[in-house]
């Protein structure tokens, strides 16, 4: 690998960091080659959830600058800056799940940023000792628990079972498949895939345009776990 080769050489003059989960190839790859390495969960919690919050109020400047609708200042606040963080924990990934969700144009940002907020707490029905993911598993549901209802709060049967097959197949296959194909695996259409598939950007980088031949992957491991 190149980075083995790079990291024997006499004069080292870069650095590269890599951030990856601890799983068994990365590691035996770095154990030969002597890599400074960090643990998240060794790393002072205050600083992890500082840059968190840096993390969510990035996004959110960006979405404000990009959104007329929403206020120039005080969204949102201080205290459901503080909220999400405080669920987030150490888990990068929650937070960019909720940013994702929140950010998506094709809803209002405000109430998505406040049914996340009012969103019940999984903690008494699975325990974060048990399940370490228990905080992004309640997101992962109330993701698709809104792809499935619509604007007056009605559970859509068809969509829901649309998006059990095409979700399924994504995290079944080992092979990441652009939509034409896993249209075609679902023995469904194009478009109808498409449009499904747009209702849960949070969790998946699904092409703008249904003729794309980029794959649709799933942003983190976390995510099929929950499904399966």
């Amino acid at each position: 690998p190149a980075l083995a080769v790079l990291a024997r050489q006499p004069s080292r003059r870069f650095k590269v960091v890599i951030t990856s989960r601890p799983a068994s190839p990365i590691q035996r790859l770095f154990a030969n080659i002597d890599p400074t390495s960090y643990s998240l969960h060794d790393i002072d919690r205050k600083i992890v959830r500082d840059d968190i919050a840096l993390y969510f109020r990035h996004r959110f400047s960006i979405l404000i600058n990009d959104t007329p609708t929403l206020p120039r200042s005080g969204w949102p606040s201080g205290a459901d800056v503080s909220l999400l963080v405080e669920r987030a924990g150490t888990l990068f990934i929650y937070a960019a799940t909720v940013a994702n969700y929140i950010s998506d144009p094709a809803y209002d940002a405000d109430d998505r940023l406040k049914s996340v907020l009012q969103e019940s707490n999984l903690k008494s029905l699975t325990s974060t000792e048990i399940r370490p993911y228990s905080e992004i598993d309640s997101v992962y549901l109330h993701v698709l628990r809104s792809a499935i209802t619509d604007r007056n709060g009605t559970q859509q049967p068809d969509l829901a079972q649309r998006l059990r097959l095409v979700l399924g197949a994504i995290v079944v296959l080992e092979k990441e498949l652009p939509l034409n194909a896993l249209a075609t695996l679902c023995e469904l259409k194009p478009s109808l895939v498409f449009s499904s598939l747009r209702l849960v950007t949070a969790m998946l980088l699904v092409p703008e345009v249904p003729e794309s031949c980029e794959p649709i992957q799933i942003f983190h491991p976390s995510f099929p776990d929950f499904l399966i």
